[in-house]
């Protein structure tokens, strides 16, 4: 992710395995410093990370050969991870995407154990706190898709669904569903 001054990275696959560290890179002065790994992620690939304006936010891909549904918060200025909560958020899942609306990280589609989703899930980091999307007459269930935000919408394109790839572009739309009941 990218914070303003400088590129944050953690975690991935290389040809000796999975990472399970990272580090910061300034391009004024062409020099990268390590991050702590000290109550971080640990190992893991596949993931997705967002910057929020203080804080990069790794959260799923997959960590000693399963799907992850753990995600972590790291403050470059603290130098410090804190864990992102477990409940009320998404299943463990690969091939999703992540992506900041200015308020919430918003996480979506992927692979789970039962194969591609199309579960939409919100997390606002000042509250710590998750909430479901909607996602009827939303986008298909898809994985390894691209995702953005609109100022409005989440704009989701490509992928595949069954092993099948997708062309279409679809909208999710983040307004939480409100129910309005008949006094009888």
């Amino acid at each position: 992710v990218w914070t303003g001054s400088e590129m944050l990275v953690w975690g991935g696959m290389g040809i000796e395995g999975i990472f399970g560290d990272g580090a910061a890179y300034d391009p004024v002065t062409d020099q990268w410093r390590q991050t702590t790994m000290e109550g971080g992620p640990g190992s893991r690939s596949g993931h997705t990370a967002v910057w929020t304006g203080s804080e990069m936010l790794v959260w799923g891909g997959r960590t000693g050969g399963v799907a992850s549904g753990s995600g972590y918060a790291y403050d470059p200025k603290k130098d410090s991870w804190r864990m992102l909560p477990l409940s009320g958020g998404p299943e463990p899942r690969e091939g999703h995407t992540a992506t900041w609306t200015g308020v919430e990280m918003v996480v979506f589609g992927g692979t789970t154990t039962v194969g591609e989703v199309n579960t939409g899930y919100a997390l606002d980091p000042k509250k710590n706190k998750w909430r479901s999307l909607t996602t009827v007459g939303g986008p298909l269930k898809r994985a390894k898709h691209t995702a953005v935000w609109t100022g409005a919408d989440l704009v989701v394109f490509g992928g595949l669904r069954d092993g099948v790839p997708l062309s279409a572009p679809q909208r999710l739309s983040l307004q939480e569903t409100w129910y309005l009941y008949r006094k009888l």
